[in-house]
């Protein structure tokens, strides 16, 4: 207890004390030992590592950098070369395929389809169809398009059916509507509705399903008008008039102009007809024909001689060109 209370009061003694800077003297220490000099090249050492690593980290973000470009580019190059489209050609028998948008198509034997494969063109619905097929389009905002030799079909929703024939092509409408142009002259069109069929050939559309109008008008020749008799105060004498032969009864059918020239002249006479496109006759108005059988020459004589046609030589020999009435005649 006693050493215990002589600790305690020699505690709270203050002693004299001194102030140290401690960098200072360790920096005395480390001169008087030789130290400092290792330290300082070590420093050197350890700032010239810190560098190098710098440069290395640079050299890596570099070389990263680099191949991230070039992984870049590969991929844009092989975006690029990669095929927009493909072709489906069926063989022996049909084909079917449905199309990226949903449009179902049949393509018959012995038919091509191109039609695009891309995201690219996810937002441009077209086709080309060389041969028949039948179509149900996907109903959507944007149209779809198919093209065919020298027309093109726009749809927004529909089944048709699209086939080669020796008369033309022939386009058949099973629902909604369509739309069909020519491609060079676009406002030469036809809309199909449900149940229609229509033949296109050489810029000329025809509805296969419009009668053609015939008539039948019977002309018979007038009366013989027996000539007056002079009477004579003597004697009346009045003379029989003499019987002339008569007539045989001329008969006209009555045609459509548009089925005597699609129908019948430039079916059967194809490689010396022609309609001129930009100045066509009314291929409604109707004509009296008398012999249908007679030769293409005489039936355009007749046409012209009603008014409804005028016709001129072509670039052949025996080859004609059929167009509207000049305004002369």
């Amino acid at each position: 207890m006693k050493d215990f209370n002589k600790i305690l009061s020699e505690s709270k003694e203050l002693k004299d004390f001194r102030l140290f800077d401690t960098d200072q003297e360790w920096n005395r220490f480390l001169a008087a030992t030789g130290i400092a000099e290792t330290t300082t090249q070590g420093a050197r050492i350890k700032s010239l590592n810190t560098e190098k690593s710098s440069e290395m980290q640079i050299l890596y973000m570099l070389a990263f950098a680099a191949s991230m470009i070039l992984i870049f580019a590969a991929v844009f190059v092989l975006r690029k070369d990669a095929p927009s489209s493909a072709t489906l050609a069926a063989g022996n028998s049909p084909e079917k395929i449905t199309l990226s948008d949903g449009s179902a198509v049949e393509v018959a034997s012995g038919s091509k389809l191109t039609y695009f494969t891309n995201l690219e063109h996810s937002d441009l619905r077209e086709v080309r169809l060389d041969g028949d097929a039948s179509f149900d389009i996907s109903s959507s905002i944007l149209p779809f398009r198919v093209y065919h030799k020298d027309i093109f079909i726009d749809v927004l929703g529909t089944e048709f059916s699209v086939k080669d024939s020796q008369e033309g092509i022939l386009i058949k409408n099973f629902s909604g509507s369509v739309k069909v142009s020519e491609i060079k002259n676009p406002s030469n069109n036809v809309t199909l509705r449900k149940g229609d069929a229509f033949l296109y050939r050489d810029g000329v559309f025809t509805d296969t399903n419009k009668p053609v109008i015939t008539e039948v008008i019977e002309e018979k020749p007038a009366p013989p008008v027996a000539k007056p008799v002079k009477k004579e105060k003597e004697v009346v004498v009045t003379p029989v008039p003499a019987k002339e032969p008569e007539k045989p009864a001329v008969t006209f059918r009555r045609f459509k102009l548009e089925s005597v020239i699609n129908d019948y002249l430039l079916k059967f006479n194809k490689k010396k007809l022609k309609v001129d496109k930009k100045n066509k006759p009314d291929f409604d108005k109707i004509v009296s024909i008398d012999n249908i059988d007679k030769p293409f020459l005489e039936l355009l004589t007749d046409l012209k001689k009603q008014g409804v046609i005028d016709f001129a030589p072509g670039d052949c020999a025996d080859c004609y060109i059929i167009s509207a009435p000049s305004k002369n005649e």
